[in-house]
């Protein structure tokens, strides 16, 4: 896997997630029982299913030196165990405990959580991948690094007011989906753009 390692093949960590737990981290309790310490974990891939006490986990103390993450595999589920396809709210919005440069979000996502990536500004590679419908406030306001370029999926259908606010990504050649139904207010204010944005009839 190269993407999440610019282009170099280098060791991570794998952790299998087989379910999640109802009120704890799944994931935490899965890296204990390999006998790592998880604040020296740089380089992880997820397989399985995670929840928001996971993403929690690892946007905390306990794993301060996450750096490159692929949760390409992963499956997503609520804080009650339902099915939910969505990144959580705030899921790695803070930026005393996020060092992550580098994430490959699930193929499963539908919906990207409010603020989820606010003010993660060292994220160098993100993707937004196909099959995500909404994108909802505050989501990448304030984040991301000018290395990153925006490109939005064919199924994104609502993007929440300010979800890029401030955003400091490239937005080169961006164009807006042709399905696209909603812009909710200041969804893109303070973003430098090298072309207008067309909306979709």
């Amino acid at each position: 896997e190269t993407i999440t390692h610019n282009g170099a093949a280098r060791e991570y960590v794998v952790i299998n997630v087989p379910a999640v737990i109802k009120g704890k981290s799944a994931l935490e309790l899965a890296i204990k029982e390999t006998g790592l310490d998880p604040t020296r974990i740089v380089n992880m891939k997820v397989i399985g299913q995670l929840n928001p006490y996971d993403v929690s986990f690892m946007q905390s103390t306990s794993m301060l030196s996450l750096t490159n993450l692929n949760l390409e595999d992963v499956v997503l589920y609520d804080y009650d165990g339902n099915l939910s396809n969505k990144i959580p709210n705030s899921a790695f919005s803070n930026p005393n405990y996020n060092k992550l440069m580098r994430i490959i979000l699930p193929k499963s996502t539908e919906i990207i959580g409010s603020s989820a990536f606010s003010y993660c500004t060292n994220i160098v590679y993100i993707n937004i991948p196909e099959g995500v419908k909404e994108i909802e406030d505050y989501a990448f306001s304030g984040a991301l690094s000018p290395n990153v370029t925006i490109t939005l999926p064919s199924s994104l259908v609502a993007i929440g007011s300010a979800a890029f606010r401030d955003c400091r990504a490239t937005f080169k050649n961006f164009q807006l989906p042709s399905g696209l139904k909603k812009i909710y207010s200041g969804a893109f204010s303070g973003v430098k753009l090298d072309t207008e944005i067309v909306l979709p009839d």
